[in-house]
């Protein structure tokens, strides 16, 4: 069995987590590799270009960026500019929801302030890529580098071409799928069963194969009148037995009543599996983590619940806006937050207040929930749907959220009430059930 994905997507993550949770250790493949992929997970990329990480290897800060000679980089929390006698002609962009400042791609521009090439960037530190664009902005190439800076892959935005250096040859693709195909080929050797979660690119390289197999598709979208026409060529093919696995469950009972009775036992009901890093527990200490001093109804909240700490951290230096929120006894202040401090305030918190404007921040929400804490936040400011409640979303002139954990305080049974329905929205399942779907 292979897990095939087109890219690490948030779906992505979900389910990879999940397979590994329940003891599928197979391979996976991501086809775009943007740099950044967890250490066990594979790519054409990384393939043809031999790629090794070394220890000395890190990320590359903002600061690190080459430039031309008198060139300037001026950088924030949230991206960087390079100027050239205070002209703009570059632009740096951090890596979301990872370590501080660390460069995920350099935006090149000309004079006119157009964009003309990106430099990628990976989690190692190595530009590993490079897109051209044309003069409106349209990407036309997009060329891939091992480790020396040799090119080992052209990919031709304008044809659809592909162009692999490997063993010593070129070679030459009309498609992506061809492409892939070939990677799956040369590097393993049993293509008889795939898990995909898209019926673009995974499924057409799955479907033309002309291998027999058994296959999975956690459908992770919605569906509207019908199923999608690939779904339905997917379950006429005469070579791969594809099954469909849907993690939630209204989706899963619409496609229930709109396909051919035939087809319903080949679609079945699945979700996902988490991992809690704690036991869950309530008590009066509530976290938030934010990047800008700005966070709603933050004075009011801390005045209306005296009998609570709030803890509020982030990863740089704090403004003397939000630092004057020291002079409230219960409010506790972490301006560059160490990893390890950072983990125990989780660890010591059963709440967490997604109240921030900005971006989010190391990926807060997500790490929340898998510290089992019940999240609410701000309506129009919600960083993470899928794991926060939407009953647990306020509008700002709302006074529901300092409500709702006045209600934990006058029934603790409620708190956990409240956490068993966010995991019920995060489609939460138990192994057994995940099993099922295999069987």
């Amino acid at each position: 069995m292979i897990n095939l994905f087109e890219s690490f997507s948030h779906g992505t993550r979900l389910l990879f987590q999940s397979l590994k949770q329940a003891g599928y250790t197979h391979p996976t493949v991501v086809m775009d590799d943007d740099g950044f992929l967890p250490e066990d997970v594979v790519s054409p990329y990384q393939f043809f270009s031999g790629f090794k990480p070394l220890k000395s290897d890190k990320g590359l800060f903002f600061n690190q960026v080459e430039t031309p000679l008198y060139w300037e980089i001026d950088g924030n929390n949230n991206d960087a500019v390079i100027k050239d006698m205070g002209y703009t002609r570059g632009k740096i962009h951090y890596r979301k929801l990872y370590k501080n400042r660390i460069v995920s791609r350099v935006d090149w521009l000309d004079v006119n302030d157009r964009l003309r090439s990106v430099d990628h960037y990976n989690q190692y530190g190595i530009k590993f890529a490079n897109t051209v664009y044309d003069l409106r902005g349209v990407a036309i190439l997009k060329t891939y580098f091992d480790r020396r800076g040799k090119v080992v892959i052209y990919e031709n935005y304008v044809t659809q071409d592909y162009v692999v250096t490997y063993k010593g040859k070129d070679h030459f693709f009309n498609n992506k799928s061809a492409f892939i195909q070939f990677y799956l080929q040369e590097a393993f050797e049993d293509l008889s069963g795939f898990i995909i979660n898209s019926l673009s690119t995974p499924f057409f390289v799955v479907y033309q194969l002309g291998v027999k197999g058994k296959d999975y598709l956690f459908w992770q979208e919605p569906v509207g009148d019908d199923i999608p026409g690939n779904m339905k060529i997917m379950f006429e093919s005469p070579t791969r037995d594809f099954t469909v696995a849907v993690p939630n469950q209204q989706v899963y009972d619409c496609m229930q009543q709109i396909v051919q009775h035939d087809l319903r036992r080949r679609i079945l009901p699945t979700g996902y599996l988490y991992r809690y890093m704690k036991k869950a527990s309530y008590n009066e200490h509530i976290l938030t983590l934010t990047n800008s001093d700005q966070l709603e109804n933050i004075e009011s909240n801390v005045q209306s619940l005296p009998n609570h700490t709030f803890h509020i951290a982030a990863v740089t230096e704090m403004s003397p806006k939000l630092m004057a929120l020291g002079k409230y006894a219960n409010v506790k202040l972490y301006p560059n937050v160490k990893r390890e401090m950072l983990l125990n305030l989780y660890k010591q918190s059963s709440i967490y207040l997604d109240i921030n404007h900005g971006s989010e921040l190391l990926d807060a929400v997500r790490a929340a929930f898998d510290y089992n804490m019940v999240i609410l936040g701000i309506d129009e400011l919600a960083k993470n749907r899928d794991f926060t409640l939407p009953a647990h979303l306020f509008g700002k002139l709302d006074t529901g959220l300092i409500q709702t954990i006045q209600s934990f305080d006058q029934r603790p049974k409620s708190y956990t009430e409240a956490l068993k329905l966010q995991k019920a929205h995060a489609n939460e399942i138990n192994a057994a059930q995940f099993h099922k779907v295999f069987k």
